[in-house]
């Protein structure tokens, strides 16, 4: 049994994460088309930098400087996988992401 305060705080949190959760995936697909497509460089500073470099510092400075509760707090953090998505598509529009990894012998 769980107290009625724990069981609504885990009910917003998987509101949350289900609305966080598509654009998470579009992400993901993101990361490993970039991958898939030669641009390792990409892949890391879109996944470990900007963990370290976004996420953690906001959540940090958040947590530490004010008083904000955790349920938005919570929803600030996962809010900030948008900026991965919106980052992701703005990356793969470009159209130098993939790599031609074999060079042409016909001549042409």
């Amino acid at each position: 049994k769980t107290s009625d305060e724990v069981a609504s705080l885990s009910t917003y949190m998987i509101i949350v994460f289900a609305l966080i959760i598509p654009f998470d995936a579009y992400a993901t697909g993101a990361y490993f088309t970039l991958r898939s497509g030669g641009k390792v460089i990409f892949t890391v500073l879109f996944d470990s930098v900007f963990m370290w470099v976004v996420i953690v510092p906001v959540m940090l400075l958040l947590s530490r400087l004010t008083d904000i509760d955790i349920r938005p707090l919570f929803a600030i953090g996962m809010g900030l996988e948008l900026l991965k998505a919106l980052l992701g598509f703005i990356l793969l529009r470009k159209t130098n992401w993939a790599v031609r990894l074999v060079k042409d012998q016909s001549g042409a």
